[in-house]
C-alpha cells in the first residue's frame, strides 16, 4: 500500500477501489489459470469454455507500484469520490460550497441528485441524456457541475447540461 493514501472516510473508497482491483471475483471476473493456458511460441491460447463469449479478455496492466499513481490520477474515480462527498454534506453546506461560486444566493440548501437523475426525470435504466458530475438543486436553485482533469468540454455535452437545467427548471420552476 502506498504511503501517500489518503486518510479519513475517502481511504474507505480507495480501500474499495483497491480490494476490487485485486480480488476481481467480487464484480464477477474470474481468472483463468495458468494451468490452463496453452502456451505456443509468443501467443497463448485458453480453453472457450472460460472466455466470455460475448464479450473481452481482461488483463491487469499495472503492478502494485504504478498502481495507486495511475488511478488517483484519474477524473472516474475522482468523481466517485465527489459524489460520495456530495451525498455526505448536508445541504446547506453544499449551498456554502457551491452557491457563492456560481455567483448564486446560498439561502437555501442544495439536494445532491447522485444516480436520482434518472428517475427524477422518468429516464429508464439507459435513457438518460447526460450525467453532470454532480447536480445540485433546490427549490429556486439548480447547479450541474462537471470536473475535467485534462480533458476539454465539447459542445454537444455543455447543450446536454443546458437541456437538463432547462428541464429542471420545467419540473421545479428553479
Amino acid at each position: 500500500m502506498s504511503q501517500h493514501r489518503p486518510k479519513g472516510w475517502a481511504r474507505i473508497y480507495w480501500d474499495i477501489v483497491e480490494h476490487f482491483y485485486w480480488a476481481p471475483q467480487y464484480l464477477g471476473l474470474k481468472s483463468i489459470p495458468q494451468r490452463y493456458w496453452v502456451k505456443s511460441d509468443d501467443r497463448v491460447s485458453v480453453p472457450q469454455e472460460m472466455t466470455n463469449p460475448d464479450g473481452p479478455l481482461y488483463r491487469r496492466l499495472r503492478k502494485t507500484n504504478a498502481f495507486w499513481p495511475y488511478v488517483q490520477r484519474q477524473e472516474e474515480t475522482f468523481n466517485h469520490v465527489f459524489d460520495i462527498a456530495t451525498a455526505i454534506l448536508p445541504p446547506s453546506e453544499l449551498a456554502a460550497l457551491f452557491c457563492p461560486l456560481a455567483g448564486m444566493p446560498g439561502h437555501q440548501g442544495l439536494e445532491a441528485l447522485g444516480q436520482d437523475i434518472r428517475p427524477r426525470y422518468n429516464w429508464g435504466e439507459h435513457e438518460n441524456i447526460t450525467a453532470p458530475d454532480a447536480m445540485l438543486v433546490s427549490p429556486v436553485t439548480a447547479l450541474a457541475v462537471e470536473l475535467k482533469f485534462n480533458a476539454k468540454t465539447s459542445l454537444d455535452q455543455l447543450a446536454k447540461y443546458i437541456g437538463l437545467l432547462m428541464m429542471e427548471e420545467k419540473n421545479q420552476g428553479a
